[in-house]
């Protein structure tokens, strides 16, 4: 009995420490770019872990659209974490923002693991 109750302890403390470590960045940046142009965000990720780039808005279709977003892995090693590229283009003068979250899908009661808020001024 005692064992039990020792080995439960250990993975409550374990699964509370664990919890603690997990903290959400939260970021914003600016970017400027001139209507008509496209540019591109470029964050490091690594889906091996299950966590993946994602908006955590929904877009102003009107000043920004979504041309495309790549991974692309950094190394052949299994495992290794490369660089996820959104490409945006700048549709109308004025100023939005682009939410991305770095989450796993299936854990939805749970906050990103990161958060970045990049605010758009177009010229």
């Amino acid at each position: 009995m005692k064992k039990i109750l020792l080995f439960v302890l250990v993975v409550l403390a374990t699964s509370a420490l664990a919890q603690e470590a997990i903290k959400t960045i939260f970021e914003t940046k600016n970017i400027e770019v001139k209507q008509g142009k496209a540019f591109v965000i470029a964050l490091e990720a690594n889906p091996t872990t299950g966590y993946m780039w994602s908006l955590a808005q929904p877009l102003d279709e009107k000043a920004v659209k979504l041309v495309k977003e790549k991974y692309t892995s950094q190394s052949n090693l299994v495992g290794a974490g490369g660089v996820d590229r959104w490409e945006f283009k700048a549709l109308t003068k004025g100023q939005t923002k682009i939410v991305l979250k770095y989450s796993r899908a299936w854990e939805k009661k749970i906050p990103p693991l990161q958060l970045y808020t990049y605010k758009i001024k177009i010229i």
